[in-house]
């Protein structure tokens, strides 16, 4: 069985490992990603996916790694990795994009605050953000319907296109 540690350590890697923001790192990985959507189940499972990933790096059997729900921390950076292979930027990047449209990048370790990440968190969660996104991963300007209807894979399609909208000019 790997020391658990050591996974967590793969995971702060992934994202940089940003020293200002330890506390932070480790409590969205006590944190169970919930989901109220079916679709976000995948979402879920991606998370669950870098345990695979993990094992295969270290010669291990997934079991060994750890057991359990997804965690905020693991579904964030599949979604990171997500965005990395339809965009130029890395994991890391598109993580603390994602942790900045939460507004959690104010929690440094100098300035934390459990209660306002989980209440933070806890608000994403359970889509009782602003029906613009406000307050998700994935706010949105333009959208002119209620994105807290929306999986969020859905969202971060609508994110990607208003903010990185792509150059069709090539059909021309």
């Amino acid at each position: 069985m790997v020391r658990e540690s050591d996974y967590y350590i793969w995971l702060r890697d992934l994202v940089g490992n940003r020293r200002c923001y330890k506390k932070l790192i480790k409590q969205l990985d006590t944190i169970p990603f919930r989901f109220i959507f079916a679709l976000d189940e995948n979402r879920s499972c991606g998370g669950v996916l870098l345990r695979s990933k993990y094992a295969y790096e270290t010669s291990m059997n997934d079991d060994d790694v750890r057991l359990g729900p997804c965690t905020v921390l693991e579904m964030l950076i599949a979604l990171a990795g997500h965005m990395e292979d339809q965009l130029t930027c890395d994991v890391e990047t598109w993580f603390w994009t994602l942790i900045g449209n939460l507004c959690l990048d104010q929690f440094t370790d100098d300035n934390y605050d459990a209660r306002g990440v989980e209440y933070l968190v806890d608000t994403w969660l359970n889509r009782k953000y602003e029906p613009n996104g406000a307050g998700s991963i994935f706010p949105l300007k333009e959208y002119t319907g209620d994105c807290r209807n929306l999986d969020i894979w859905s969202q971060m399609n609508a994110w990607i296109n208003e903010n990185y909208p792509s150059d069709d000019s090539w059909l021309d």
